[in-house]
């Protein structure tokens, strides 16, 4: 079993003001677009994150989660004769999925391809003790 998982968290200001404004307000820099398959032998994500390479990106997992997150900060500094010019913009995210007793800890492949996240977990033919914390690499 795979099942996406809210975290208990506090409304953000992006939150607020869409559920005060409406969804169109606020441009969110990462889509929500996920799919979630199942075969035999694994659970396949795909994520879409446009913009984002892999070495923006970090999966682990935690206490029976996988946990996909990215932080990324910029900074554009244009200095003329009479002016300076900065910018400044932080991107990030944070996706959790639940993950049943029949993942295999071992057996999790990840890769970057075109913006396009494909995680495959591959699935326990039987349940085992199996440690709580990993990082997964992405290809």
């Amino acid at each position: 079993m795979l099942v996406e998982s809210k975290r208990n968290e506090l409304p953000t200001l992006e939150s607020f003001l869409n559920d005060f404004f409406g969804n169109k307000t606020i441009n969110k820099s990462v889509s929500n677009n996920v799919n979630v398959s199942e075969t035999d032998k694994s659970y396949n994500l795909e994520l879409a994150l446009p913009g984002f390479t892999k070495e923006d990106i970090n999966i682990e997992i935690k206490d029976d989660s996988l946990i996909i997150s990215s932080v990324v900060e910029s900074k554009n500094e244009i200095k003329e004769e009479n002016y300076i010019k900065q910018s400044f913009s932080k991107s990030s995210f944070e996706r959790n999925f639940y993950l049943g007793d029949n993942i295999d800890l071992d057996n999790i492949n990840a890769k970057m391809e075109n913006g396009i996240l494909y995680v495959s977990l591959g699935k326990l033919s039987l349940i085992e003790e199996q440690p709580k914390n990993k990082i997964i690499n992405i290809q």
